[in-house]
C-alpha cells in the first residue's frame, strides 16, 4: 500500500474574540483560518465590534472574499447560535469560567475547539538573576494594557539567595501585589510552578541560560520564556497556547496554522495480494510470528523465519 496525507479546512471556524486585545488576537486567527481554506464567523467581545468591522473592511479591501469572513453580533446569543447550527471549529479566548460554558454547548455536537483560558503566570527568580531587569520586567508586566493580559504576572517565585535584595526593590517603587513564594533553590522553583493548575506560561530570569534552559523543559506549560516577560509570544512564529486549566491548542507559528486543518489520509492498494479478506486460520499465527523474527530477529533465525514466512503466505 501507499499512503498520502493532506492537510484540509475544517469548514467553518467560529472565533470568539477576547476583549483585552480584540484587534491582535481574533485577527490573527481569522487569518490563519482564512489561509487555511476555512470560511470565518468573528464573535468579537462586548464594545469591541467596530474594531472587528474595520478589520474586516481591512480584509475585504486586501482581497478577502466577504462572503467567507462575517462579523458577528457582540451578544453571547450569536455565538451559541452559530454554535448550534453547525460550525466545524471554534476558537476562543476568554476566561475559564466562560470557557467551560462554551466547552459544554460543544461537547453536545462534538465540535473541536482550540481554548485559550488565561492562567496564573509565575516568575522564577533564579539566584543569579539581574534583579534590575526583574524589576523592570514585572514593572512593565503589570501596567501592560492595564493588567489586562492573560500572561500578567500572578506569582513570584524566587529563590532565597536573591529574595530579600528583590523584594526590597519591588517594595520602593510601589509595584502592585501578587503572590510571593520564597523556595530554597532552582529545583524547587522549577516543581512549585509546575505544580499549578493553570499552566499558560512560566517566565525564568537567570544569568546562567544553559541552566534556565535545561530546567524550562521540565516545566509543564504552553510555553517558557527566559529573561524576559509577555512579548516573545507576540512573534507570529512562536504557536501559543496553554494547557491544564488554561486550556489546550494552539494559535500563531506553524502549528497554529496546521490547527486550522485535519489531517486527511488516503491509502492505495495495488497488486492482488488480499490475504486479510481471507477467513482466518491457524495458519495466521505461523505468518505473524515468522514475520515478526524476520522483521526484528538476527542471524540464522531471521534467514530461517524469512523461509518460514515465504512458505506461509505461498502455501
Amino acid at each position: 500500500s501507499s499512503f498520502t496525507v493532506e492537510r484540509k479546512p475544517f469548514g467553518v471556524v467560529l472565533i470568539v474574540g477576547p476583549g483585552n486585545y480584540p484587534l491582535f488576537l481574533p485577527a490573527v486567527h481569522a487569518l490563519h483560518a482564512l489561509v487555511a481554506g476555512n470560511a470565518v464567523l468573528l464573535k468579537p467581545a462586548p464594545n469591541t465590534g467596530a474594531v472587528a468591522i474595520a478589520f474586516a473592511k481591512l480584509a475585504y479591501r486586501a482581497g478577502i472574499d466577504p462572503a467567507l469572513f462575517t462579523i458577528l453580533p457582540e451578544s453571547v446569543d450569536s455565538a451559541q447560535r452559530a454554535i448550534a447550527l453547525g460550525v466545524d471549529k471554534v476558537i476562543f479566548t476568554g476566561s475559564p469560567e466562560n470557557g467551560r460554558d462554551v466547552f459544554a454547548q460543544l461537547g453536545r455536537h462534538n465540535t473541536p475547539a482550540v481554548m485559550e483560558l488565561s492562567g496564573e503566570d509565575a516568575v522564577l527568580v533564579f539566584a543569579d538573576a539581574d534583579a534590575d531587569l526583574v524589576v523592570r520586567a514585572l514593572s512593565f508586566g503589570m501596567r501592560l494594557n492595564g493588567g489586562e493580559t492573560c500572561m500578567t504576572p500572578r506569582r513570584l517565585i524566587v529563590v532565597d539567595a536573591i529574595a530579600d535584595e528583590l523584594l526590597a526593590r519591588l517594595q520602593r517603587i510601589n509595584s502592585p501585589n501578587f503572590s510571593v513564594e520564597r523556595v530554597h533553590d532552582e529545583a524547587a522553583a522549577v516543581v512549585r510552578a509546575g505544580a499549578a493548575d493553570f499552566a499558560l506560561g512560566v517566565c525564568i530570569f537567570s544569568r546562567d541560560i544553559a541552566k534556565a534552559r535545561s530546567l524550562a523543559v521540565n516545566i509543564k506549560s504552553g510555553f517558557v520564556l527566559i529573561n524576559d516577560l509577555i512579548v516573545p509570544t507576540a512573534d507570529p512564529r512562536m504557536p501559543f497556547g496553554g494547557v491544564k486549566k488554561s486550556g489546550f491548542g494552539v494559535t500563531r507559528g506553524e502549528e497554529g496554522l496546521l490547527e486550522m486543518t485535519f489531517a486527511h489520509g488516503v491509502a492505495v492498494r495495488r497488486g492482488n495480494f488480499y490475504h486479510h479478506f481471507d477467513e482466518s486460520s491457524p495458519a495466521d499465527a505461523r505468518i505473524f510470528s515468522s514475520y515478526i523474527l524476520a522483521a526484528h530477529g538476527r542471524g540464522r533465525k531471521r534467514l530461517a523465519a524469512i523461509r518460514e514466512l515465504a512458505k506461509a503466505l505461498t502455501g
